[in-house]
């Protein structure tokens, strides 16, 4: 998909459902900025999937990577992995995201090199109880953002809808912020995972946000170097101890007698 124009979808503008090795380049995407679910470009089950130079005016994700929601996307189970996103300008959306459907696993997705402008929020992550699946290996890596509302977000809470049966909870893990750069921001982060759903091995590299407020936290586990305002995440829970059999007594003990 090169060098095209889209304008006014009243949905998810590009949807690479089901799809491999395919580039994304040189197109101009435009919505109005009140309008809802009108996505940019939705890599979704795909792999090997690279976006590069490419224009975003939306009323929602300005990219989001998808794999599948709730059961029917449980049933398909395909995931959405190797996908770079670069030199690229996201406005007036939710910048770049991951989720909320995400019931097939989502890994080893990269956002680099790109700008957010005037949007809900510059990185985001999320999914809910009712999702199942995995996100892992994400990177935000060397990206601006300037005048939005949280710069970065997590949200393991984004429907209310009941699991469905049998089916283990979402995992939230290995997600790197790194270089990364906030201006006029109204809050630095948003960190809302919980205690069903943890965020676990959240690595903060380097990251600054000019905000009113901070960040607020929970259920949020990791480390962070260099990073203004300090990120409010806990370091990762110690392991359970290792179960131990008691020792069998031997013939003849005093156990026996």
């Amino acid at each position: 998909v090169v060098d095209v124009h889209l304008r006014n979808s009243p949905f998810w503008t590009v949807h690479l459902w089901a799809s491999s090795f395919v580039e994304v380049a040189h197109v101009h995407i435009y919505a109005p900025s009140s309008s809802p679910n009108t996505d940019g470009v939705d890599p979704d089950s795909s792999h090997d999937v690279h976006v590069h130079h490419i224009d975003v005016h939306n009323g929602d994700d300005g990219i989001a990577v998808k794999s599948g929601m709730n059961e029917a996307g449980l049933r398909f189970n395909t995931s959405t992995h190797n996908v770079l996103v670069e030199h690229s300008v996201f406005s007036y959306g939710h910048g770049l995201s991951v989720g909320s459907e995400m019931s097939g696993g989502v890994y080893n997705v990269t956002f680099r090199h790109n700008e957010v402008w005037f949007s809900g929020s510059a990185a985001y992550v999320k999914t809910a109880v009712s999702r199942g699946g995995f996100v892992r290996d994400v990177v935000f890596d060397n990206n601006t953002a300037t005048n939005v509302d949280r710069h970065i977000r997590l949200n393991v809470g984004y429907d209310s809808s009941p699991p469905p049966p049998h089916t283990p909870l979402a995992t939230i893990d290995n997600i790197t912020y790194r270089r990364l750069a906030a201006t006029h921001a109204k809050h630095a982060g948003e960190l809302a995972c919980s205690a069903a759903i943890p965020c676990t091995n959240l690595h903060f590299d380097t990251v600054s946000a000019t905000a009113v407020e901070g960040y607020t936290c929970a259920h949020a586990y990791g480390d962070q170097v260099d990073c203004k305002p300090d990120v409010c995440i806990e370091p990762p829970p110690p392991p359970p101890p290792p179960h131990r059999r008691p020792p069998r007594a031997r013939i003849g003990s005093s156990i026996d007698r």
